[in-house]
């Protein structure tokens, strides 16, 4: 992202930390103050005006980064803790870095946060949360305050605030792009840059900027020559989490994928977002000593061919706790014994050598077979058969 001319921010993913490059006049040199490190899962990074400062999206956090005279920092006021429901992508900051808007796979929708002079807050009318709006977003870049550009599909589509909502500009925008990665606006004007293919599967750049009826693509500002664009290595996928009204005690994982020579992915679970468990894809449940509310799943996407990716094509988060409860005992078929409480019962009850007994408890939950431990007081007694059929009143 850049700062100025001869200066801009690197987000080094695989080492987790972002690093500001200036010109010393011959070459591009990082300033070690200025450098942020020990990130946990940086997703992208962008700068504002200011030379000292510029904001990480690592996870769910967005924390903007100001020099103390010492080292890198986080601002609070000016960083959000998204909402753990969301799986933001991407994002991008306005020149004076009051102003932010996050790209969330989880419903396909920008959100627009604005400081309000204490703390960063979103903004409703300048975001884009309508369904099916956007379809899958990939890359956003702000003109202004009032308007932005979004990579969605095959599409560079372009929105302003038309004084109730973020309304779409044909007129900006652009469609019948090839596989397209990202889209940067160039500071102060209508114009824009797009990372994609060209007919041999090889990156360009192409720049488009307003003719005076729609946007028209410079072919003298192409960008050719580039390498393949690789794929990083341990990207994580983050589900969308759900609330549950229930107490969730296990769950099971189910995708379809495609897995590439030297690719895999690893699975992993929780009931609460903060514990997390490793699952197998299409394998057994994951049980938790702690229930939650908040199932959700991550992929984490290894790859030792930066030319080659694990691909998902779906995924499916089952509920597979089950809960038991109200025992009772309905009926015994054997000589009458005295004390006995009358049937059915929760009580304790007597039983002799030759008895049936017959049981019923209720269960809820997601299991494929269920397995009945019966325990007896006296430990001299040993059950000799047992009709292990179950069989549900409610199918």
């Amino acid at each position: 992202s850049a700062q100025a001319e001869g200066k801009y921010v690197v987000l080094d993913r695989a080492g987790r930390k972002a690093q500001i490059f200036q010109s010393n006049g011959w070459a591009m040199m990082e300033n070690p103050f200025l450098t942020a490190d020990r990130l946990t899962n940086p997703l992208s990074v962008a700068a504002i005006s200011n030379p000292e400062e510029y904001a990480v999206l690592d996870n769910n956090n967005l924390n903007r980064y100001s020099y103390d005279g010492g080292k890198m920092v986080v601002n609070d006021a000016l960083s959000i803790a998204l909402d753990q429901s969301l799986n933001p992508l991407n994002f991008d900051i306005s020149s004076e870095g009051l102003d932010y808007a996050v790209i969330d796979k989880s419903d396909n929708q920008v959100l627009h946060y604005s400081f309000d002079g204490s703390a960063m807050l979103i903004n409703p009318l300048m975001s884009i949360t309508e369904p099916d709006e956007l379809h899958n977003p990939k890359s956003i870049s702000l003109f202004n305050k009032g308007a932005y550009v979004v990579l969605d599909d095959d599409q560079v589509k372009a929105y302003n605030f038309d004084g109730n909502r973020m309304a779409f500009n044909n007129l900006l925008s652009v469609d019948g792009l090839r596989k397209p990665v990202a889209v940067a606006v160039k500071p102060g004007s209508f114009a824009y840059a797009v990372l994609q293919l060209d007919q041999n599967e090889l990156p360009i750049v192409s720049f488009y900027a307003f003719n005076g009826t729609g946007m028209e693509e410079i072919p003298e500002l192409r960008v050719t020559g580039l390498n393949s664009i690789p794929y990083a290595n341990d990207q994580v996928l983050m589900g969308q989490e759900a609330i549950s009204t229930a107490s969730v005690t296990a769950l099971k994982i189910t995708a379809e994928e495609e897995l590439p020579e030297g690719t895999g992915i690893t699975w992993e679970v929780t009931v609460d977002g903060i514990t997390w468990k490793q699952a197998e894809s299409n394998g057994e449940p994951v049980k938790f000593t702690n229930p939650g509310t908040r199932p959700n799943y991550r992929a984490i996407l290894h790859t030792d061919n930066p030319m080659a990716s694990p691909k998902i094509f779906s995924v499916c988060l089952t509920d597979s706790s089950l809960g038991i409860g109200n025992f009772k005992i309905t009926n015994i078929v054997g000589p009458p014994i005295p004390d006995n409480p009358a049937l059915p019962t929760n009580r304790q009850v007597k039983i002799w050598a030759g008895f049936n007994v017959t049981f019923q408890v209720d269960t809820s939950g997601c299991a494929e077979n269920m397995l009945a431990d019966i325990e007896f007081l006296d430990k001299n007694i040993s059950l000799s058969s047992f009709n292990g059929a179950i069989v549900p009143l409610f199918p």
